[in-house]
């Protein structure tokens, strides 16, 4: 069958019904206020603060929303920079099955477009769940198994979110299925994204890699095209393809797995706790271990069984937010995991974590599948052990989130940058989602210059 860039156009268009359901619109609304929390979070975090220095050199005029500034910017400023503070920290939301992180380009993205264009909030709600589409769909054609994508030296992170936001702007700006070949075509020639990323100890290549670059190029991709830019008609077919250039062939059987799933954004992860994804099962696990009755003070060992594969990115890490150790002792002393425990850089001199911190081994366990996972086994001064196993995490697919504790989360997470009011603002416009959307996201995405911690 030819034509896979025209099928491609087609299948996104067919997909829009499935998005419009009642779950699926629901569920883009709770991603909508978990980006827009990181965001806002992110902004005060030395990542945030390091996009804001980038900005401030290249001041331009224009009427989008750049979270921490007063005055508008133009939209791939504005996307490029809430885009960077959503993926900050490790806050925002991820989809397993495509190894991406959609919310975090694909948000900004559609909320700075929609600003430039003056769109409503409906427009915008749907040009997420199509992004979220794209972001899946491109990255199963490009890499065909899970083994492949977890392996991949270019970044499935940048890739999926490159084409999500893509077509997330695409939606709002009204493209034709010509004007949809041509973004396609300079979408595919600013595809980028080294998997290089994984030693990044600043977490600030990280953020452009998985964020920033894919929502300023996409961005840039959409307003090319509707300057009438012409692009080449079939990126996707002939001998010279954006599939052969990544250096495998295209996985067209993809698009039969995009038509029987849900609406991706159903799908999609949504953070309980604001932590590196591999330690996401063993916080809930000592979080549920310390409501069962187990006291910090009785505690003579604890052991953190975790993925091989997984382990060894949350082991004894610099940032308090992806080292498990610390992660799982300051859960057992606090009994939950706030932003600010999770982000407190003295934590660990805690004479109470410190002890724990003695008592605690990691365990890379390569009989464990590479999924989030986790077994804690804690040794108690009476002799006994108690064991707490978790799978599904909580946020998950398989145990998503309330609207409620997504609401909860979103607060504690902007609460170190926005007052009482302003949080309850941007939760209400987000569970609203109507033509007042964007003012007061706008609203609140620029009054933190006034209420957030200076730099």
């Amino acid at each position: 069958m030819t034509d896979l860039t025209g099928r491609v156009i087609a299948h996104l268009a067919a997909r829009r019904e499935v998005i419009d359901a009642p779950d699926a619109r629901e569920a883009t609304a709770m991603h909508l206020l978990d980006t827009l929390a990181a965001v806002v979070s992110g902004r005060v975090m030395p990542v945030g603060r390091t996009a804001s220095r980038w900005l401030a050199a290249r001041r331009a005029a224009g009427r989008c929303s750049a979270v921490g500034e007063e005055a508008g910017v133009h939209p791939e400023e504005a996307s490029f920079v809430n885009a960077i503070c959503a993926h900050a920290d490790e806050s925002d939301d991820s989809h397993e099955p495509s190894r991406s992180h959609p919310g975090a380009s694909i948000v900004p993205t559609a909320i700075a477009v929609g600003e430039h264009l003056g769109s409503g909030g409906r427009q915008v709600v749907e040009a997420i769940a199509l992004g979220y589409e794209a972001c899946a769909l491109m990255n199963w054609m490009t890499w065909s198994t899970a083994a492949q994508r977890r392996r991949a030296h270019g970044s499935t992170h940048a890739m999926g979110g490159l084409w999500g936001s893509a077509v997330a702007a695409a939606a709002l700006h009204g493209f034709d299925p010509e004007q949809q070949r041509s973004l396609i075509a300079y979408t595919a020639q600013q595809a980028g994204g080294l998997g290089t990323w994984l030693r990044d100890e600043h977490h600030v290549e990280k953020a452009f890699v998985f964020a920033g670059m894919p929502a300023w190029n996409a961005v840039r991709a959409a307003e090319l095209v509707a300057a009438g830019w012409p692009g080449v008609r079939d990126t996707f077919d002939g001998e010279i393809t954006f599939f052969t250039a990544t250096g495998r062939g295209v996985e067209e059987s993809a698009l039969e797995r995009s038509a029987a799933s849900p609406p991706i954004v159903v799908e999609t992860n949504i953070k309980k706790y604001c932590v590196g994804s591999p330690a996401q099962a063993a916080v809930q696990a000592a979080e549920e271990l310390r409501a069962g009755g187990v006291e910090p003070a009785e505690v003579r060992a604890v052991r953190c069984h975790l993925p091989a594969d997984l382990a060894r990115i949350v082991d004894q890490r610099d940032m308090a937010d992806i080292n498990v150790q610390y992660l799982v002792a300051r859960t057992l002393v606090d009994g939950t995991c706030t932003f600010a425990a999770a982000h407190d850089p003295l934590g660990a001199r805690i004479p109470v974590v410190a002890g724990l911190l003695e008592r605690t081994t990691l365990i890379a366990d390569a009989d464990m599948e590479p999924i989030r996972q986790a077994r804690l086994e804690i040794d108690l001064a009476d002799g006994t052990t108690r064991e707490a196993t978790v799978f599904p995490v909580r946020g998950t697919k398989d145990d998503p989130m309330t609207r409620a504790e997504v609401e909860h989360k979103a607060d504690d997470l902007m609460a170190l940058a926005l007052p009482p009011a302003a949080r309850q603002e941007l939760i209400t416009a987000c569970r609203t989602a109507d033509d007042t959307l964007l003012p007061r996201v706008g609203r609140v995405l620029r009054s933190l210059t006034h209420t957030g911690p200076r730099p």
